[in-house]
Parts: structure tokens; sequence; C-alpha cells
């Protein structure tokens, strides 16, 4: 069996292969009409991680927070369950 962070991996680099592949700018499909039709799987594609990025870095939880809300705490700790 392969381990779930080498299948992970694989996958990881098989999808950024398939987005390269599907959003190469080829003549045959896009002509030679205007520069952002050529271009716009490779522009969306780059929008989409610039705003995901952006978004992480904004939501992602601080070092300084805690893991759980106050609210969401039990009182009691475990051996209150």
């Amino acid at each position: 069996q392969v381990p779930g962070a080498v299948a992970n991996a694989i996958a990881v680099v098989f999808q950024l292969f398939m987005i390269v592949n599907l959003a190469w700018p080829r003549p045959e499909i896009y002509g030679n009409g205007a520069w952002y039709l050529t271009w716009a799987g490779v522009l969306l594609t780059a929008v989409i991680v610039l705003v995901g990025g952006a978004y992480y870095l904004s939501a992602h939880r601080r070092p300084d927070e805690p893991d759980v809300l106050p609210e969401h705490q039990v009182s009691g700790g475990p051996s209150a369950l």
C-alpha cells in the first residue's frame, strides 16, 4: 500500500500538471483572437490561487489564539464528558 502522504503528493503533482495542460493557450482552439481569451485559463487559475492564498493568510489562526473558543469549551475538562 502507498502511504497517504505519498498518494496525496502524487495527486497534487498530477492536478498541477492537468491545470497547466488544460489552461495552456493553443492557437488551434483559441485562434488568434484577443489576448484575454487566449490566456483566460491561465489568468483565472492565477487569480484563484492568489485570492485563495490571501484568504488563507488572513483567516488562518494566529499562534496566540486558542484552539477552541471559550464558549465551545467543556467546563471541567475531558472527565466531564
